[in-house]
């Protein structure tokens, strides 16, 4: 085989250097999350992570179907999303629809999590009496020491939620003022729960309207930040919020004389006399 000619070498030498000034930024680039776009010649991207625990739920983005849940897998992670809102939705048979619109900043990527709750809500119940006997060896029923102590706690709730119209959980401060909630972060602003912020700015306050409903009493649904347990005159609902301040509203238990509690990540109720836990 011939050498390669002198002319040839300088050629070759020429066009890899171009490629590689040219294409050394580009991945770079890229590695750091700048893609091509319609819009602009490069822009940086960011993403979105789904949280479920949920099995065989279907998760779409803009409508477009993206993924199915398994029951391994509970985090899900889309990536290369242009800056801009998304409305990210989640349907399950037997539950309820969520959706939420969602931000996606460049460099940043999202946390959601979907709230799924189911349509047909299972009572655990407590159970009011035990058995005994008596010194004559017949039976005879009295209350549980369970049932009293949930009794116990109802009264004692029921007596602490006269008058209180603010609830906190994290940083977050929520306040019933006339016919809104007011959501306050406290942290630090860009630490903020994302239906604080669009894609533009994070607000340090939101209204959250209670659709002309008669609260009799609230509370942050256990272990979220993003939805209010509320109990009204037609029974206990829950008020999932976005970054665009929509309200979804889902009943978790219809009726017109009710009392509830929230005891660690447990929701329990109390009508007449049953009291048992939702299975939520």
């Amino acid at each position: 085989m011939e050498p390669l000619s002198q002319r040839k070498r300088h050629t070759y030498l020429i066009v890899l250097t171009l490629m590689f000034i040219i294409g050394a930024p580009l991945l770079v680039g890229y590695s750091f999350g700048y893609r091509f776009t319609k819009l602009s010649w490069l822009a940086r991207t960011g993403g979105v992570t789904v949280t479920l625990r949920e099995p065989q739920t279907t998760i779409f983005i803009d409508d477009v179907e993206v993924r199915q849940t398994n029951f391994l897998q509970r985090n899900y992670f889309f990536q290369n999303m242009n800056p801009g809102e998304y409305t990210i939705r989640t349907n399950k048979e037997g539950f309820y629809t969520w959706q939420s619109t969602v931000p996606v900043f460049p460099e940043y990527v999202t946390g959601t999590f979907p709230l799924m709750i189911p349509k047909q809500i299972e009572l655990i119940p407590v159970q009011q009496f035990d058995t005994d006997i008596d010194e004559n060896g017949e039976e005879f029923n009295v209350v549980s020491n369970e049932y009293e102590e949930f009794a116990t706690l109802f009264a004692s709730s029921t007596e602490n939620r006269i008058g209180e119209n603010v609830k906190t959980f994290n940083d977050i401060t929520v306040s019933k003022v006339d016919n809104n909630f007011i959501f306050e972060w406290q942290g630090n602003r860009n630490n903020a729960p994302y239906y604080f912020c669009t894609i533009i700015d994070c607000e340090s306050v939101i209204e959250i309207p209670v659709d002309a409903r008669e609260v009799l009493a609230f509370d942050f649904y256990p272990g979220r930040e993003d939805a209010l347990l509320v109990l009204t005159r037609a029974g206990l609902v829950v008020f999932n919020i976005d970054s665009e301040h929509h309200v979804q509203i889902f009943s978790l238990y219809p009726s017109d004389d009710l009392e509830y509690i929230v005891k660690g990540r447990d929701v329990y109720i109390k009508e007449n006399e049953m009291i048992a836990k939702l299975e939520i």
